[in-house]
């Protein structure tokens, strides 16, 4: 446990070490010391949003424009109209894209690091945080047959699982020789979805299998579940100077990115050609009829405990309305006048008996 002698003494150290020896030990003895110390703070706090929101900002532009020349040659519509690279946040960024065969719209969301915040700041020196890029592609679905698949990572499956339910309702992991089994988890509706998943275009085995890519995605799904999607998550696992390279557009350092941009927009023609047979056509529809009652079913129990919740609420209040408060000398009496009846309801019924016998 942490002293008060303790304590100043590491602030001792730390104004020394800022100030001098001098000057840190005035500073400490003066009586403005503690308010030495909150503006010093305070300056540390805007300080570290200023650098790290600009360190995300700098980051997220030198992706975009490492990537920007992929989503110009795929998607005829990017942004809002104004901006092609949309803040969300001082650590979140989102780029759209929309006007592409077989594909609805694309959603590229950028979840940095939150380096703009001192605490989370200080506790990256000492745990593991990662920059993340999810690509979310809606996919036209009519062109292409309905089914789950997914390669996850398995550092992050029980998040994921928690998060896409279809995936634990609709898919059973599969056993598999394409990715090494200790780090992804397979998860497809059948055998055959799975082999011609990695087997109709040898592009894919050969990519997913790069260590670069393996030391990097975290998962890549596809479902039909509640509408037809393909997203891909990876690290974007920078060196520091990556983010100030001349050109992203061609720097070696940025090719990955590139390429992994380019793979996933591709993927949404390439799962236009897997096809279902029709016995298991017919499995995996019956599969999602039962899933979604099943869905029904939680949302109708949900709904109706919220109802009875707030039907309770409106009664209490209603009651309390009716019932103003009393005063103490009143609620005695009230409570000795319920005594009463209580005794002579239970002197009537035999129970006791009240006064001499």
């Amino acid at each position: 446990m942490i002293t008060a002698s303790a304590a100043l003494a590491a602030w001792s150290d730390v104004l020394q070490t800022i100030f001098g020896p001098t000057l840190g030990k005035a500073i400490l003895n003066s009586p403005y010391s503690y308010e030495v110390a909150m503006v010093g703070v305070l300056a540390m706090i805007g300080v570290t949003y200023l650098v790290g929101a600009a360190r995300n900002r700098r980051i997220a532009t030198t992706w975009y424009d490492a990537c920007l020349p992929t989503f110009r040659a795929n998607f005829a519509y990017l942004g809002d109209g104004s901006m092609t690279l949309l803040r969300d946040g001082a650590a979140d960024y989102l780029v759209y894209g929309s006007g592409r065969v077989k594909c609805e719209k694309m959603i590229v969301r950028l979840a940095l690091k939150e380096r703009h915040i001192l605490p989370l700041a200080i506790k990256d020196f000492f745990t593991v945080a990662h920059d993340r890029v999810t690509f979310d592609l809606a996919l036209d679905p009519k062109l292409s047959e309905n089914f789950v698949l997914a390669i996850i990572n398995r550092n992050v499956l029980n998040a994921v699982l928690a998060q896409r339910p279809e995936i634990a309702n609709l898919a059973k992991p599969q056993p598999q020789s394409h990715l090494p089994p200790t780090t992804y988890a397979l998860y497809a509706e059948s055998t055959d979805l799975l082999h011609h998943f990695f087997t109709l275009d040898v592009r894919v085995a050969r990519f997913l299998a790069h260590p670069q890519v393996q030391r990097r995605l975290e998962s890549l799904i596809i479902t039909d579940f509640p509408r037809k999607r393909l997203s891909l998550t990876y690290r974007l696992r920078l060196a520091a100077k990556d983010a100030y390279v001349a050109d992203p557009a061609t720097d070696n350092a940025w090719a990955l990115h590139r390429t992994l941009a380019s793979l996933t927009i591709w993927l949404a023609d390439y799962v236009t050609q897997i096809e279902v047979r029709p016995e298991v056509k017919a499995r995996l529809r019956r599969k999602r009829e039962e899933f979604a009652a099943k869905l029904a079913e939680e949302e109708k129990k949900k709904a109706d405990a919220e109802r009875a919740a707030e039907g309770d609420g409106q009664e209490e209040k209603a009651a309390a309305v009716r019932t103003p408060p009393m005063s103490p000398a009143a609620q005695r009496r009230l409570d000795e006048k319920r005594a009463r009846k209580e005794q002579k309801k239970a002197a009537k019924s035999g129970r006791m008996r009240i006064g001499p016998m």
